[in-house]
């Protein structure tokens, strides 16, 4: 087995455990040695920060002399890289869009759901904007039926000025007023908001800030930084104070990025965490400020300074409860095949913090992103939202990803079948050279526009696994995957000779990404041109499924936490079939504690697209994250993002919105349905939390499941009870109710060992049905002879409890020994084959002391001590 077989099983076996245990969470740090893929996404990450320094004093001159050049014929457009802009490559040329797919707004079936797809509204205004003007990574807030919102604003880059914009709503989102630039801060040089809006709200004072990067001059010349604003509505009026800039690092040495605040209605302050890179390195700090904005407190370091999270972390945001304990989240590139979500905890409003802990494990498919993302990196954020409502689960905090299969894995042993070499001409799909799994493409890109198609035909459900691990010469090529209809774009990554290396040689480091088929065709395997040309090789293979959580590219899923340290088991949201990606979840909690969660998902996309077309989710849990339903889809038009020219680049951001208070729930997200992107939002009615149902007890016996359910406050509801066995569709099996006192309980004696079934209670509210109780479990066929110690040890009352498991229906006997070994008890019990809770009366013979209890049958035994007490 190669090292890298060894990590992956290592880590298949974790996750394995982790499926199986609820509340278990991993505590082991990443493997010393760093995976080569992991390297180079660390690499690829601080360059692109890097890239922003280097050209940000030359931003304004390199926009001018671009524009005219775009004038004089020689250049298509105008395109964003991140926080700075470039000219758009051949391969980034994109056909016209096409007509948008319009769904129907009335009530779309969901199983038994019939969730009515709320209107949807733009936010911003496209008057005057160019034609490939981007609008992204949208933010909102609410006070009351009054709201916020602000995104990346791609005009800037036409205008020469912030690219950041922002809108306010004074009807609960129905009509928006886009409100142009933010203000800048008064003395100060060469300020612009570049990257990354961020709203939050203090739920009592009502006051709104925003936080975003921006850059800056001063007395140590050019800056990289962070500043926030507070703003207040007067009536329908929202006014802006003044910025203060909270941190300006050298725009030469060292960058910020991907800041995230959050505002403390206990305290008043401000809290604020960010990325730093210097020198290429990054490491996650802290901040916080009072509630004018007046004094921040001295940057404090989060991220560990240790050779595996130096340079490897990205993305942190901060929360608060109620109560005003504080958590700051962020991602971990791993040194192996997994990554992880990292949070450290702060009792004193951020004046020090715990070590941090692992809170996820996960597989990350950062090689692309979703279908027509147009940046060559699929880093997955997480988003992390907190429980304040005065009910049962107050304070918990619920963690949202996507998740991939591991593919890392399998990344080394594909492409040895044979090698195929392309066939010229072969740039359309009607000439396209055939390629199979296994083998190795071979082509030659000769200029800017060549382009080189291999078809590649797959079954449903298969994962397949593109690699280039050679190129001639220096700069990059672009490696697309185009679904059956030769057009939709489905994964992007863009390689170059870094990747130069041998099968032989394991530390090399290939590019490339994983996509499962959502249906069976012939796919295509595109490389052309990004800025440079020359000859490549690339390796085409399956990626095997283990123990892993995930089914294909990206599944969404949600944990929980009541302390940030102990995690419940993931659930996953994706209720579609394998092959249709699901990207940036956001998670929000409303007052009344309902959960709700939010994404990018591709399964209403028309069949030809294979995927390629995405609408925006929304799910819900009413029992603190345990258990969600998924209502549908919040969008009303689908986007097809693989036709949508934009100037910012990732076209559809980092992360999407959710807020909710007392009066809806508003996703915001980036839409490309009107030809490039723009900001939309929906307004969802609450849906009521009532009374809380949640899962108590769990018995297991030869061929029969008891479960014990408790609803809070106590309630005779009536509720339907699913099943579903070895992870198939769930079906009605019963109709049941709660008794008087709050209390279900259901005995399933129409099951068979050895396959995992999962129940679930539904009941309908508003017309929808949502799921509480959920629980899964595994279920044997065989029951070894065992008994569990006594409870409680030791025993000072009339009676104590043991936990059996017979091996056979035959009878068994209950034997309890002295400490001479003289037997002073014995039953016998006919309880069936499986496991039993046996309550034992303490006989008044009994004196204190040692006993031995022993469990008899069928030639077998076992045994635990009890200690009475007087």
């Amino acid at each position: 087995m190669t090292p890298h077989a060894r990590l992956g099983a290592r880590l298949l076996a974790g996750a394995l455990v982790f499926t199986l245990l609820p509340g278990f969470a991993f505590a082991q740090e990443p493997a010393p040695t760093v995976h080569p893929w992991k390297l180079a996404l660390a690499k690829r990450m601080a360059e692109e920060r890097m890239e922003h320094k280097e050209h940000r004093e030359q931003r304004a001159a390199g926009l001018r002399r671009l524009a005219r050049e775009l004038k004089r014929g020689k250049k298509s457009s105008i395109h964003g890289r991140g926080e700075r802009v470039r000219p758009s490559r051949p391969d980034d040329i994109l056909p016209p869009p096409g007509e948008p797919t319009v769904m129907p707004r009335s009530a779309r079936p969901f199983g038994a759901n019939a969730f009515t797809t709320p209107a949807n509204h733009i936010v911003n205004d496209r008057t005057g904007d160019s034609g490939d003007s981007g609008q992204s990574e949208a933010a909102i807030v609410a006070v009351g039926d009054k709201l916020v919102a602000a995104w990346n604003d791609g005009q800037g880059f036409q205008t020469f000025g912030d690219t950041q914009g922002w809108a306010t709503s004074s009807d609960g989102g129905l009509t928006w007023t886009d409100r142009g630039s933010l203000p800048h801060p008064t003395g100060v040089t060469g300020f612009q908001w570049t990257s990354d809006p961020v709203l939050t709200v203090n739920d009592k004072t009502g006051a709104v800030y925003y936080a975003g990067l921006c850059d800056f001059n001063d007395a140590n010349g050019a800056r990289s930084g962070v500043a926030i604003i507070k703003g207040r509505w007067n009536g329908t009026a929202f006014a802006w104070g003044p910025p203060a800039i909270a941190r300006g690092v050298s725009a030469v040495s060292d960058f910020i990025d991907k800041e995230w605040i959050v505002a403390d209605s206990v305290s008043s302050r401000v809290f604020l965490s960010y990325t730093r890179f210097p020198a290429g390195l990054s490491m996650v700090e802290f901040q916080s400020v009072d509630s004018a904005l007046t004094t921040f407190t001295s940057p404090v370091r989060i991220s560990l300074n240790t050779a595996v999270e130096n340079g490897f972390v990205q993305a942190s945001r901060p929360i608060v409860d109620g109560d005003g304990r504080l958590f700051v989240m962020y991602y971990l590139i791993g040194q192996g095949e997994a990554d992880f979500y990292r949070i450290a905890r702060s009792d004193n409003r951020g004046v020090s913090f715990s070590t941090p802990v692992t809170a996820q494990t996960v597989y990350s498919n950062f090689g692309t992103g979703a279908p027509g993302f147009n940046r060559p990196l699929g880093i997955q954020f997480a988003g992390i939202a907190v429980d304040r409502s005065r009910g049962p689960n107050r304070g918990r905090l619920f963690l949202s990803w996507a998740e991939s299969i591991n593919w890392l894995d399998d990344v080394f042993s594909i492409g040895f079948v044979s090698n195929k070499t392309e066939i010229e001409g072969n740039d359309t799909p009607l000439n396209a050279t055939a390629l199979a799994l296994g083998q190795t493409a071979r082509g030659t890109i000769g200029s800017l526009t060549d382009i080189d198609l291999f078809s590649l035909p797959l079954l449903a459900g298969q994962s397949v696994i593109a690699a280039a691990d050679s190129m001639q010469s220096g700069g990059e090529l672009s490696l697309r995957l185009l679904a059956t209809d030769g057009v939709t774009r489905l994964t992007f990554t863009a390689f170059d000779a870094t990747v130069n290396t041998s099968l032989q040689n394991p530390q090399g480091t290939p590019s490339g990404w994983m996509f499962t088929a959502p249906a069976s065709g012939t796919y295509y395997l595109r490389i052309a041109s990004r800025i440079g040309t020359g000859s490549y090789r690339i390796r085409v293979g399956l990626a095997g499924i283990g123990a892993e959580r995930g089914r294909d590219q990206r599944d969404v899923f949600v944990s929980s936490s009541d302390d940030g340290t102990t995690w419940a088991t993931p659930v996953r949201l994706s209720e579609d079939a394998p092959g249709f990606d699901a990207f940036i979840p956001e998670v929000a909690v409303a007052p009344d504690g309902g959960v709700y969660c939010a994404w990018h998902d591709y399964r209403d996309s028309a069949p030809g697209t294979n995927g390629g077309e995405a609408s925006v989710y929304l799910a819900r849990s009413g029992d603190g994250g345990g258990t969600w339903t998924t209502l549908g889809a919040v969008t009303d038009t689908l986007s097809r993002w693989s036709g949508t020219p934009s100037n910012l680049e990732p076209n559809q951001g980092d992360y999407l919105a959710l807020f909710a208070n007392a009066s809806a729930v508003w996703p915001c997200w980036s839409d490309a349905r009107r030809g490039n992107p723009d900001v939309f939002t929906a307004p969802v009615a609450l849906i009521p939390n009532g009374a809380q149902v949640a899962f108590q007890a769990l018995r297991l016996g030869f061929n029969r499941v008891g479960i014990d359910w408790r609803a809070t406050p106590a309630d005779t509801l009536t509720m339907r009870l699913y099943r579903s066995r070895d992870g198939g569709a769930y079906s009605q099996i019963d109709v049941v109710t709660f008794n008087a006192g709050g209390a279900l309980s259901y005995n399933d004696t129409t099951v068979t060992g050895d396959h995992t079934y999962a129940y679930r209670l539904g009941k309908f509210t508003n017309g929808i049905e949502l799921f509480y109780g959920q629980v899964r479990l595994f279920l044997p066929s065989t029951f070894p002879l065992a008994m569990s110690a006594s409870r409680p040890n030791p025993v000072g009352g009339t009676s104590f409890t043991v936990s059996v498991a017979l091996a056979t229906d035959e009878p068994a006997d209950l034997l309890l020994y002295d400490i001479s070994g003289r037997e002073v008890f014995k039953q016998t019990v006919n309880l069936g084959k499986g496991p039993h809770t046996l309550v034992l009366p303490v006989g008044g013979g009994l004196k204190q002391g040692l006993y031995v209890l022993q469990l008899r049958q069928g030639g077998h035994n076992a045994s635990t001590r009890v200690h009475l007490v007087r």
